[in-house]
């Protein structure tokens, strides 16, 4: 039993049309399911993370279903719902041509003998969407908060980790709100960076859910083993939350979390409404920063050689905005991520093209304030827009200047929801 398997019998059993995210949710419930089955016919990949059924991410099993079964003539879509061929569904087919001519059917039959997993593929059939989506975004925030109090025990440093409601990821539901929020926080930062726009968002009606980035809000420590695929998949579990509380999707983010954000826009497409990125790190200001890939290759060399200390540089002094909130310490190893990433979101700038705000703080000494407007250049969006904010520090999500910065966030948002 593969993914082909899974996808072929929710399609068979479709009726009408179905909406392609829909569809996608239902198959990532189908396969958990039937993971717990524990058969021995499972194939391997079913039992890998299915998350990104779930995040709107392209991936290379589910778009080659759907492509084979376009170009075959089994399906069509249109707005985001999946036709099926009903002449290609209802034909009596010969034996020896059914599997060229409808594979989908073929692929539904192999399975129908197996009655402990039709059974559970039909209860997730008959199961209202509903039902699903609110249990989804049950379960992916009780597993944020999870992983959190799991990081925080983990590497919890006496006299330098931050209170745990600092760090806590948090989820405020507006009961019937239509659009919601995913806030992204900064490098070395937490979620109470962002505490003052989500109440600002939240207070005007919206849903708002804060992420955690894996590594932040505990130690530095935790910050050294993280990569920035770990931080973009923390964005992702804010996302399934939010996407399955409300009907649209906006994402803003600060600094490296406006990177965060940039990099979802590119990835998910309309699947967004839009995006909203404060602060992005496209040009550092501090040199350090352009010394961090040598160092950590350095540091990693020395660790193969078993050199534990001597020669190594893991930690660099970190002066911050808000030092109630961000570590002292800044691991050279996270430096490296945070430009890896935005070498990445520098190359995928021309494929952004839903709507799109770019901020910059214009007495920002963490980031080159130009860097903002080249970004804003590169970007192809017809709907995107551009606003500088005084200020005397990178840290404009707090105080007057976070004021401004809500004002503005919110505006943006009415105007594209």
């Amino acid at each position: 039993i593969n993914h082909d398997h899974i996808f072929s019998y929710l399609l068979t059993k479709t009726k009408k049309g179905v909406k392609e995210n829909d569809f996608k949710t239902k198959a990532y419930c189908a396969i958990e399911a039937v993971k717990k089955l524990k058969l021995a016919t499972c194939h391997t990949s079913l039992q890998l993370k299915q998350g990104y059924l779930l995040t709107d991410d392209p991936h290379r099993r589910y778009n080659d279903f759907i492509d084979a079964a376009k170009s075959d003539g089994l399906i069509s879509i249109k707005d985001g719902i999946i036709y099926k061929n009903k002449e290609k569904f209802s034909r009596l087919y010969e034996f020896h041509t059914i599997r060229k001519d409808n594979i989908v059917e073929v692929l539904k039959n192999e399975i129908e003998p197996l009655p402990q997993v039709v059974k559970k593929l039909n209860r997730v059939f008959w199961t209202p969407m509903l039902c699903i989506r609110r249990k989804l975004a049950k379960n992916f925030y009780k597993k944020d908060i999870a992983i959190f109090e799991k990081d925080y025990k983990e590497y919890f440093k006496q006299g330098e980790s931050k209170p745990k409601h600092i760090g806590m990821p948090f989820f405020k539901k507006r009961f019937f709100a239509r659009t919601g929020i995913v806030l992204v926080h900064g490098y070395m930062a937490a979620p109470e960076e962002m505490r003052q726009l989500a109440e600002y968002l939240y207070e005007h009606g919206y849903t708002v859910y804060c992420t955690r980035l894996r590594g932040h809000g505990t130690s530095p420590e935790d910050l050294a083993t993280r990569s920035w695929e770990e931080w973009y998949e923390s964005v992702n579990r804010g996302y399934i939350v939010v996407k399955n509380s409300v009907n649209k999707v906006f994402m803003c983010g600060f600094s490296t979390g406006a990177g965060l954000t940039l990099l979802h826009a590119q990835n998910k497409q309309q699947a967004l409404t839009g995006a909203i990125a404060i602060s992005a790190p496209y040009r550092l200001q501090n040199i350090a920063a352009g010394l961090a890939p040598v160092v950590d290759t350095w540091n990693k060399f020395l660790s193969f050689l078993k050199i534990k200390k001597i020669g190594r540089l893991d930690f660099i002094p970190n002066h911050p905005d808000n030092p109630d909130i961000n570590y002292v310490r800044n691991p050279v190893s996270g430096i490296h991520q945070m430009e890896s990433l935005m070498d990445l979101v520098e190359k995928q700038l021309p494929n952004i093209v839903i709507p799109v705000l770019i901020m910059q703080g214009a007495g920002d000494k963490t980031v080159d304030p130009k860097g903002a407007f080249e970004m804003f250049m590169k970007i192809p969006s017809e709907k995107k827009e551009f606003t500088m904010v005084y200020s005397k520090s990178h840290g404009i999500t707090r105080g007057k200047e976070g004021e401004v910065v809500a004002r503005r966030v919110a505006a943006f948002i009415k105007d594209y929801e």
